[in-house]
């Protein structure tokens, strides 16, 4: 699925922090935390007008992102 994904833009397809062998960064206890670590990671990134997709907590996270900085993203 990532791939026909990837067919037409730049994709990133981040491993969300503490789950798989990552650890969960000290002080982030809710989605709304992780929210805001890929805001972050998106401004680090100089990413503007993303297209963010998720599936159950990915959707959860792309909402979240949309609420907390309309301007950056589309959820779909």
């Amino acid at each position: 699925m990532l791939d026909a994904l990837a067919r037409g833009a730049r994709l990133l397809a981040p491993t969300h922090p503490g789950f798989g062998t990552s650890e969960l960064p000290k002080g982030m206890n809710t989605v709304d935390d992780l929210s805001y670590f890929y805001l972050d990671f998106m401004e680090q990134l100089d990413l503007r007008d993303i297209l963010a997709v998720g599936v159950g907590l990915g959707a959860w996270l792309a909402a979240e992102i949309a609420v907390n900085r309309p301007s950056a993203s589309r959820i779909w």
